[in-house]
């Protein structure tokens, strides 16, 4: 039966594995004569009164178990919507009295899952019953006593009640969760930034880029909902060159051209020194220079580039196109060689060289 359930999707594979291992000590307790035959004298070392009990202890943890499996796919069944309420945000429920009771059904129904109080919290939280909002916060904690998003919003709430020690306290916390480090780290710093502790903000910032290059942007839009000036922001940026041309684009989406180019540079400055740089921000590079009208930029940022991957088909072909454009045919019929000494049938390089073979 568990086998069938765990195929329909009722129950979780993992858990049905421990669950056959209980169903299995179950079914050896309960048969006190199979358990005399093990031995050679053929006495029972366990009473048979003994084997009863456990037997019937293990049969209640299994069966315990199924039901509590069970009445979460029926929560989730029954309440989908509840179900997606585990990431829940105002304004997308805004009946939140009815998200509520549907919450807190599907909750009934699996009381171990810790993501249901949550959404209940948030939901107090945005209609302003804090302290409704603090019992549902630590309610999922007690599910989920480890998790950094639910130690940082009670921390949150708390210090916004007076119990700032405390509430910090929670939030340094939350950054233990290693697993989403970079969102505790963003949340620390709006935090910081929220309660006019800016430098630190801007520390904490520098520190998360620093090993998660791939947030500037999430970081930049929060620190600028908090009302710290972009400018501000580009001093706590680390010398990445992620960091730098996720700036240069924010600072070309607002208005600012001339600061972007800036940036741009800077970006392809710190890309030409880095081996371990993602071969995106080349790709982004090139096209920025490329469609600004600035070949050998956009060429130099292919070249780095192939610094870090040689064997880049694409910005092989993309450099013997630029040198094209540039005149330096020789140095394009170079470049489509070297293509195809690792890319034997890319038809871009082939295709190139018949042309530059034909002028």
């Amino acid at each position: 039966a568990l086998a069938i359930l765990s195929v329909l999707g009722m129950v979780p594979v993992a858990g049905s594995l421990w669950a056959f291992f209980l169903a299995g000590l179950a079914v050896t307790v309960s048969s006190p004569q199979g358990v005399r035959e093990g031995f050679t004298d053929g006495a029972a070392i366990i009473s048979a009164p003994a084997l009863k009990v456990s037997a019937v202890l293990a049969a209640l943890v299994i069966g315990t178990w199924v039901l509590s499996a069970l009445g979460a796919r029926v929560g989730q069944i029954r309440y989908p919507e509840a179900w997606q309420l585990r990431e829940w945000r105002e304004e997308n429920n805004p009946d939140s009295a009815t998200a509520a009771s549907r919450a807190r059904s599907a909750g009934m129904l699996d009381p171990l899952e810790a993501s249901y109080p949550f959404a209940l919290a948030e939901m107090r939280l945005a209609t302003g019953h804090f302290p409704a909002a603090r019992r549902h916060y630590v309610a999922a904690l007690r599910r989920d006593p480890l998790n950094g998003k639910y130690l940082q919003a009670l921390g949150a709430l708390q210090a916004r009640d007076g119990e700032r020690a405390q509430g910090e306290r929670l939030i340094l916390a939350g950054l233990r969760d290693r697993s989403v480090l970079a969102e505790r780290q963003e949340f620390y710093a709006r935090w910081l930034a929220a309660t006019a502790r800016r430098e630190e903000a801007l520390q904490v910032m520098r520190e998360g880029l620093t090993r998660y290059p791939v947030q500037t942007r999430s970081f930049l839009q929060m620190m600028i909902l908090e009302g710290i000036p972009l400018r501000e922001l580009r001093q706590a940026l680390p010398n990445r060159s992620r960091c730098f041309i996720d700036y240069a684009d924010y600072q070309r989406e607002s208005g600012d051209p001339r600061g972007a180019e800036e940036s741009y540079q800077l970006a392809l400055g710190l890309a030409m020194g880095e081996m371990d740089a993602d071969p995106s921000i080349f790709r982004r590079l090139f096209r920025y220079f490329s469609g600004d009208g600035n070949d050998e930029a956009a060429l130099a940022a292919l070249q780095a580039g192939l610094r870090v991957l040689p064997t880049h088909s694409e910005f092989r072909c993309l450099s013997a196109e630029t040198y094209k454009r540039l005149g330096l045919k020789f140095r394009a019929a170079e470049e489509y060689r070297k293509t195809l000494l690792t890319d034997p049938d890319n038809q871009k390089a082939r295709q190139g060289l018949q042309e530059l073979a034909g002028e």
